[in-house]
């Protein structure tokens, strides 16, 4: 095996035995080349950015996507300034705050999860590693917190403020306070090891293969030995060493108040190269491809090659930098602090243009933080709020009418109108609820790639039950569901009304007599439905008593005349108009009641808003001449053929209470 061979080998050999140690299921490396140790047990790095600059080596580098605008889609209002930079993990984000409290946040909606309230203000970042939180305080004190519910596990005392945000790695917590590093047992918060230095450690340590590096206001970066904090080496600068050191490929990187970026060997801390600013250098150092992204007070952010420091470019905000730079989806996320004024701004990181600010309306101290496609970063004065910038996913649905009635057994038809109200291309699923279980049906199930704007329509199909009682409703909904968020989505109702309606008239005058012979006539009230109603049906009954056998037709006109009794005159009969006149095949072909379809007329009179429809009979001959006028049979409604003399007989109302009648089932909208 060659030695590149075997170096390969033995990196993944280390590797697995630090994932094991961490009891991570799985160790990666970025494409930083550095360990990364929150890999596995669903802390995704993707979707998550556990501590202040996103990883224990402090790169400020996520792989997550990034928003292209400054769309915000929400922000927090906490009880004081936030100085403290958020973390995210499983859809929370944890940030601290001036108000002394630690908050937990929905990572999509800002909604308070829960905050717990120390005895000091919160500078320091919280870190979220396995389930717990932990952050530093003012009191004095680190704390542990369980990441669910804010309950406190442990906390510890150090000797002063502890604005250094901690950095967790393999059980343990490295954090800083005045004067000292400390190290800490993540399950139980007993002290493992100091280290004392001349002033205050507000520098985040950055804990890289075995080693933690870490600035002090001594003016020293030091570099100490993870497992009992001997020290390793120092270095000098020429002031304040606040900024967090960024350690990727051997190198250290790190800003100083005495306006300089240093890069360090990370084995000696041997100076590589250092590039200066115009003023302190609070911010710290993001490393990505080769880059070196950070801020200053001289209002710039600057882009350094890695390897010799040359300046690549710089872009000039309108305040003091000391937010420290996030890099994600090649743009660089930082903010400004001016004095109750500040930007957030979000750069392209290969020539430094401006993609997009927001004025925050307070200054920034806070660093962003970007995770699962979002941006997230507090502010510090005068609104001290928590804001997340990304896409935003929404959805709206309506349904067309909202109201609708038909008969059992009938099918009633909606529009249903979703709208991508969001910023993106989004698929959605619809489901269909209802509260009678009636069946329903839509005409497509899932919507893909809808745009932004976009209007898609499907059809909801509701039947309404055979068995439906009369006047019984049911309440549709329809739930469209992002596949982005499935948390994302939007409903709207629509009922369907079982509408039964029934009217049974019998006849108000009837003619089939005049001089020996009979003409078939009778007259019907509809006064009674209500005008503007929908008629489904109406059916003319009639009883029929005479052989089976006959195979002729019956002719049914509609009479145009209103003004007519029983005691009209043959000649006054003859001269009515008749209308709209149907052939009715193949009815009372044999004994008992058989009706005929008379809906079209009916309509006639009823959309005409008359009292009174009436109907006319003939018998129509084998060989389609014209109706017979049949012939009188003194107690029925009589229609004969006289060419088959075979009597067609109807009752009247005056024999056996087998009456004509009417049946009219209609929807009444009025009222509904």
């Amino acid at each position: 095996m060659d030695h590149v061979a075997t170096a390969f080998v033995l990196i993944l050999l280390l590797l697995g035995s630090a994932a094991g140690a961490l009891g991570l299921d799985t160790l990666t490396i970025n494409p930083l080349g550095i360990e990364n140790p929150l890999t596995g047990s669903g802390e995704n790095t993707v979707l998550n950015w556990p501590m202040f600059h996103h990883d224990p080596s402090r790169t400020g580098y996520s792989e997550s996507t990034a928003p292209e605008n400054s769309n915000l889609v929400w922000s927090f209002r906490t009880g004081s300034y936030i100085f403290s930079s958020p973390a995210v993990m499983n859809g929370k984000v944890y940030v601290g705050a001036y108000d002394r409290r630690v908050y937990c946040l929905d990572a999509e909606n800002g909604e308070n999860i829960w905050s717990f309230e120390t005895d000091g203000a919160i500078y320091s970042s919280p870190a979220v590693v396995n389930g717990k939180v932990y952050v530093g305080s003012r009191d004095h004190k680190v704390y542990c917190l369980n990441a669910e519910n804010g309950e406190s596990i442990w906390s510890f005392t150090t000797d002063a403020d502890v604005d250094s945000s901690p950095a967790i790695f393999n059980g343990k917590v490295y954090v800083g306070s005045y004067p000292r590093v400390y190290c800490l047992n993540a399950e139980n918060g007993e002290n493992i090891w100091s280290f004392m230095t001349g002033g205050r450690v507000d520098s985040s340590p950055a804990v890289v293969n075995g080693k933690v590096y870490v600035g002090s206001y001594d003016d020293n970066v030091y570099c100490l030995d993870a497992e009992n904090g001997a020290l390793i080496w120092s270095f000098t600068t020429g002031d304040f060493v606040y900024s967090s050191p960024a350690v990727v490929n051997g190198k250290v990187y790190v800003g100083s108040y005495d306006d300089n970026v240093y890069c360090l060997d990370a084995e000696n801390g041997e100076s590589i190269w250092s590039f200066t600013t115009d003023a302190d250098v609070d911010s710290s150092p993001a490393i990505f491809n080769g880059k070196v992204y950070l801020g200053s007070r001289d209002r710039k952010v600057y882009c350094l090659n890695a390897e010799n420091g040359e300046n690549i470019w710089s872009f000039t905000t309108n305040a003091k930098v000391f937010s420290s730079p996030a890099v994600a989806d090649g743009k660089v996320y930082v903010g400004s602090r001016g004095s109750n004024y500040g930007n957030i701004y979000c750069l392209d990181a290969e020539n430094g243009a401006l993609i997009w600010d927001f004025a925050a309306g307070g200054s920034i101290f806070s660093s962003p933080a970007v995770a699962d496609g979002k941006v997230y970063v507090g502010s510090f004065q005068p609104y001290h709020r928590v804001y997340c910038f990304g896409v935003k996913y929404g959805v709206s649905v309506s349904i067309s009418p909202s109201y609708q009635s038909g008969q059992p057994g009938g099918t009633l038809d909606y529009t249903v109108t979703v709208v991508n109200t969001g910023g993106a291309e989004d698929t959605y699923t619809l489901t269909v609820g209802d509260n009678s279980g009636w069946a329903t049906m839509l005409s497509e199930n899932q919507l893909e790639n809808v745009q932004p704007d976009e209007n898609r329509v499907v059809t909801l199909s509701v039947t309404i039950p055979e068995n439906a009682e009369n006047c019984t409703k049911d309440n549709i909904t329809v739930t469209a569901t992002s596949h982005t968020n499935n948390t994302i989505n939007a409903s709207d109702s629509c009922i369907a009304h079982a509408i039964i309606l029934k009217a049974i008239i019998y006849p108000t005058a009837d003619v089939y007599a005049f001089d020996g012979y009979s003409r078939s006539q009778l007259k019907f009230d509809i006064s009674d439905i209500p005008f503007g109603s929908n008629i489904l049906s109406a059916k003319l009954w009639l009883y029929r008593l005479a052989a089976d056998g006959w195979d002729g037709s019956i002719v049914l006109n509609r009479v145009d005349n209103q003004v007519w009794d029983g005691a009209i005159t043959a000649s006054e009969f003859d001269a009515q108009t008749l209308t709209n006149e149907e052939n009715h095949a193949s009815k009372f072909t044999s004994h008992g009641w058989d009706n005929l379809n008379v809906l079209n007329q009916l309509n006639v009179d009823h959309s005409a808003g008359h009292t009174y429809a009436s109907f006319r009979l003939g018998w129509m001959n084998d060989d389609g001449s014209e109706p017979s006028t049949g012939v009188r049979d003194g107690r029925f409604l009589a229609i004969e053929s006289q060419s088959d003399n075979l009597l067609i007989v109807f009752y009247s109302k005056e024999y056996d209470g087998r009456d004509p009648y009417l049946e009219v089932t209609f929807e009444n909208f009025i009222g509904d």
